[in-house]
């Protein structure tokens, strides 16, 4: 059997990462071109010395956190915190850490709820995100 998500193997306090990347000029525009927000301190400089990406571009790390430690990340988005600290400067490194804070079961689905934390190569926190997916676990969503 493939490498999945199992409900009684994830536990409150597992971590997840780290996983690494650059920020590229290639990612600010493909992002800005997903979003259609063309903003000039995307596409051209910013009052932060330079090129920063959208906000919200770290927002899809959890499925990445998830994969790196599981292999999986099959699940339906059921609601997101985040809290934007710094811009993430073309150039720089992030990495990217997060934590299992809570799982639970409502109306007979299985919600995880993960916190992770971008940080840049400088050690400046860049967002902090809470995001709470209804998964599917091998087995099914009942068993």
């Amino acid at each position: 059997m493939e490498k999945g998500l199992k409900w009684e193997e994830v536990n409150i306090g597992d971590r997840c990462g780290p996983i690494e990347y650059v920020i590229t000029s290639e990612m600010i525009d493909g992002f800005a071109n997903a979003v259609e927000d063309y903003n000039d301190w995307y596409m051209k400089g910013s009052p932060f010395n330079g090129r920063i990406a959208h906000p919200t571009l770290t927002a899809s790390d959890q499925d990445v956190l998830l994969i790196s430690k599981w292999g999986s990340a099959a699940g339906l988005h059921a609601k997101q915190s985040s809290e934007f600290i710094n811009p993430a400067r073309l150039g720089k490194k992030i990495t990217v850490t997060g934590e299992i804070v809570d799982k639970y079961i409502k109306r007979e689905k299985r919600y995880l709820v993960l916190e992770y934390l971008a940080v840049d190569e400088d050690g400046r926190e860049i967002v902090r995100h809470r995001k709470t997916d209804v998964y599917l676990f091998e087995g099914g969503q009942g068993e």
